[in-house]
């Protein structure tokens, strides 16, 4: 399970297509393992609890199911900080075909890249400009 925040979604659906299909994009809060081509996952959307108290030092969210599991088929951008994974989504009859989900790149941690996209990354990292930021969750219940 990745719990994620939903950040947007488009459709993708082409011209004359019998169905409408649409894809989404998501930003990894809570990674629970190193994410990588080919691991199955279902995404879980979290939203702010309603016991929310800024003199609790933890972050409560409540849980959204999204209709989203499959396997990651591949890597759409890898930045300075971050890499965008896709995910097929393998849920029967759904509108939502492919997923987007953005996570820091922390090798090890919460991505898993092969050698060959660490090594041209440790190589071009410093042309890679930074575009944005994914802020984990620490302390959440």
């Amino acid at each position: 399970i990745i719990y994620t925040r939903h950040r947007g979604g488009a459709p993708a659906s082409t011209p004359g297509e019998y169905r409408m299909v649409d894809v989404s994009f998501y930003d990894v809060a809570l990674p629970s393992l190193p994410m990588e081509v080919g691991q199955w996952v279902k995404i879980v959307k979290i939203k702010e609890g309603q016991e929310y108290s800024p003199l609790v030092a933890e972050n409560h969210y409540r849980t959204q199911e999204t209709g989203i599991e499959g396997s990651i088929i591949g890597v759409k951008a890898v930045e300075r900080d971050l890499v965008e994974f896709v995910v097929r989504n393998e849920t029967p009859r759904s509108i939502i075909s492919h997923a987007y989900l953005a996570v820091p790149r922390m090798e090890g941690v919460t991505v898993r890249l092969e050698w060959w996209r660490r090594i041209l990354w440790a190589l071009l990292a410093w042309t890679i400009p930074k575009v944005r930021t994914v802020q984990l969750e620490d302390n959440a219940v």
